[in-house]
C-alpha cells in the first residue's frame, strides 16, 4: 500500500481522487484516517504482528487477499462504492468481489455491505417466488385447474 500512496503529492489529493470515484479501494483508508486520525492509526499499525501467519485478524484489500483463506471473512462497505452498474469497471469489480467472497472457509459477514445484502436478498426472494409459484401450480393441479 505504501507504494500506491507514494504516487500522491498529499493526503488532499488522495482524498479528492477517492471522492471523485477514482481509487475506490482507498476509500476505507480515508474513512479510517477521518475516524481515528493518522497518529492513532500509526500506533495501531505498529502494534500489529509482522506476518499474517502470526495474526489473529488480518485487515487486507480484496486484491491482496488473492490466494489467502480464512475461517471468518468480513466484507466491508467498499463494494457499495465500486459496484455500480453505470460504470465501465463492473466486470473487473465483479471479479474482485468474487475473490473477496471466496476467501472464506466458514463464516462470511456481509452485514456492512448493503450492495451484497441487496443482491442476496433479491436472489433469495426470486427463489422463494419461484418455489411459491411451483407449489401453487402443483396445488391447483390437484383440483384440475
Amino acid at each position: 500500500m505504501s507504494f500506491e500512496l507514494a504516487a500522491f503529492e498529499s493526503y488532499s489529493e488522495l482524498k479528492e481522487q477517492v471522492n471523485n470515484g477514482l481509487n475506490s479501494d482507498m476509500k476505507s483508508l480515508i474513512a479510517a484516517v477521518e475516524q481515528y486520525g493518522v497518529d492513532d492509526l500509526l500506533t495501531r499499525f505498529n502494534e500489529m504482528t509482522e506476518t499474517r501467519y502470526q495474526a489473529n485478524d488480518i485487515l487486507t484489500t480484496a486484491h491482496s487477499s488473492k490466494g489467502m483463506e480464512a475461517n471468518n471473512v468480513v466484507l466491508s462497505q467498499d463494494f457499495d462504492y465500486c459496484i455500480n452498474p453505470n460504470t465501465s469497471n463492473l466486470k473487473e469489480e465483479g471479479s474482485l468481489l468474487y475473490v473477496a467472497l471466496t476467501r472464506v472457509k466458514s463464516n462470511l459477514d456481509v452485514s456492512r455491505c448493503s450492495t451484497i445484502k441487496k443482491i442476496l436478498s433479491d436472489t433469495f426472494n426470486q427463489k422463494m417466488e419461484r418455489k411459491s409459484s411451483v407449489k401453487r401450480d402443483r396445488f391447483l393441479q390437484l383440483f384440475g385447474n
